[in-house]
């Protein structure tokens, strides 16, 4: 459900629709959660670094569920736990979940967080089953209205498994100590891939990069990853036993096994708890004091700075072995083009996946007309060549016969 556009709706309704609304609406949401965070945990050092830390400040200029309403849900979430206010626990998982699925990792974190330090008692049990259930008939929705049914089963029959789960609490918690240091070390191996990921978007420059579209101060890369690595290997005795620790680990990992693409706005959950664990009073602060010196540095000098984003039409980064750049594997903007081309409309295109469709909806401008010869055409795959563009597919027959579209190099 689309619970951030009610609320912008609104917003609208009071103050009038333009774009300030829109983006004031959504970091008023962000606001809310890291406030919510703050009070939780009594940490007014919190909302100072969230303010200063790369992935956050990029991430809140997308005006998206994820990085607005999701914080707020997910703030209030933490509070509603701290506090033990079982209905706001339900609401807000409600409204998370509800708003985009990606709500589950750090609802499942926080679950297995809670798993391994607290005995739950019978009204959180209770809680659970109840949550369970308001957020089953959500999912038996997407089963019938999404493409990908087998991760909608996947869904399904793990929340099932939780509460049947949940009157086996003693037993599963007996188990979890009797082998808890195999569990640890196998869950520390699973989650390297994850935590590199995370430490690739803290360093900062694919964060600024995709927003950005260049990296102008390639010199004051990693320097701030570096102090961080100080800080934390100073503090290691400290760090590594605070409980947040572990709801950070088990944040990543959740959100890297659900993001279908990892990208920084799906980490923004386990963001805000990484800086929640760096705000709580550890030794050695100079190497903090200088982690986030250096990370405003390469913000103000990569992102701040006079050159428009539309200056780079060739965009791509290198940071240690890895590259990215804004190459359309799929050909997807390319074959739009040729369409647009030969005025064709977007409803006389066709595609089995709805995520791929999303990248053609600019043909809605074009008025859908008789000389496009690909009407009803299905699209199935596509490849670039050296004679041209070439897109595999069925046009709309009753044999369903395969055709071959060649679009020649231009």
């Amino acid at each position: 459900m689309p619970w951030d556009h009610f609320l912008t709706a609104i917003a609208f309704k009071v103050f009038g629709a333009n774009l300030f609304v829109y983006r004031a609406t959504h970091v008023l949401m962000g606001l809310g959660g890291i406030f919510a965070i703050s009070l939780a945990y009594r940490s007014f050092l919190f909302p100072v670094l969230c303010t200063l830390f790369i992935p956050l400040v990029t991430n809140h200029h997308f005006a998206i569920e994820l990085t607005s309403f999701h914080t707020l849900c997910f703030g209030l979430l933490l509070y509603s736990v701290k506090k033990k206010k079982h209905l706001g626990i339900i609401l807000f998982t409600f409204l998370g979940v509800t708003s985009h699925i990606a709500f589950i990792a750090p609802l499942w974190a926080l679950g297995v967080f809670i798993f391994i330090n607290e005995s739950p008692g019978r009204k959180a049990l209770r809680t659970l089953r109840v949550l369970i259930f308001t957020l089953l008939p959500f999912f038996v929705y997407l089963f019938f209205s999404m493409p990908d049914k087998p991760n909608t089963i996947a869904l399904i029959i793990g929340h099932l498994f939780l509460f049947f789960s949940s009157f086996k609490i003693d037993f599963l918690k007996k188990t979890y100590l009797t082998h808890q240091k195999l569990v640890f070390k196998i869950f520390i191996f699973l989650s390297l891939p994850f935590v590199f990921i995370f430490l690739l978007f803290t360093e900062g420059s694919w964060s600024v990069f995709i927003q950005k579209g260049v990296i102008e101060a390639p010199f004051l890369t990693g320097i701030g990853l570096f102090f961080l690595f100080l800080f934390i290997y100073k503090s290691r005795k400290n760090f590594f036993k605070e409980p947040l620790f572990q709801l950070f680990m088990l944040i990543t990992v959740f959100t890297g096994v659900i993001a279908r693409k990892p990208t920084p706005r799906y980490f923004e959950a386990a963001f805000l708890i990484f800086v929640l664990l760096l705000s709580r009073s550890f030794k050695f602060k100079k190497y903090l004091v200088l982690f986030f010196v250096f990370q405003t540095a390469f913000f103000i000098l990569n992102y701040s700075n006079s050159k428009k984003y539309n200056d780079y039409k060739n965009r791509e980064v290198n940071f240690l072995f890895l590259h990215d750049h804004t190459q359309d594997f799929s050909l997807k903007q390319k074959i739009a083009n040729e369409l647009k081309a030969l005025e064709c409309g977007y409803s006389q295109i066709e595609f089995d996946n709805p995520r791929i469709s999303e990248s053609f909806r600019f043909l809605m401008q074009n008025e859908s007309t008789k000389n496009c010869p690909y009407v009803k055409l299905q699209i199935e795959s596509s490849s670039q060549t050296k004679s041209g563009l070439k897109v595999f597919g069925f046009l709309d027959n009753q044999d369903q016969t395969k055709v071959e579209v060649v679009f020649p190099q231009r």
